[in-house]
């Protein structure tokens, strides 16, 4: 692999990364790719632009994350009975 770097991240976010893989080998860079596409993909409605009802749901989102009432998808795959 060429051109990779070392990032510092908490030992909690490194916990939450590992909550996003889809299969056992996947690395970090890759994980971190696809969550960038999926919030670029949420960012936008059909015309490239966000409307204010998004804005405001990603910000709300963003401040129950902050605040710690946020879940992983592991919790949230338990909860729902689908681990």
């Amino acid at each position: 692999m060429e051109g990779f770097t070392t990032v510092a991240v908490s030992r909690e976010t490194l916990a939450k990364l590992k909550d996003f893989r889809e299969y056992g080998r996947e690395s970090y860079d890759e994980i971190l790719n696809k969550i960038m596409a999926m919030i670029k993909m949420a960012k936008t409605d059909s015309e490239g632009e966000l409307n204010e009802e998004t804005m405001n749901e990603i910000e709300k989102g963003r401040r129950e994350i902050r605040e710690g009432r946020g879940m992983s998808t592991k919790e949230l795959m338990k909860k729902l009975g689908i681990e």
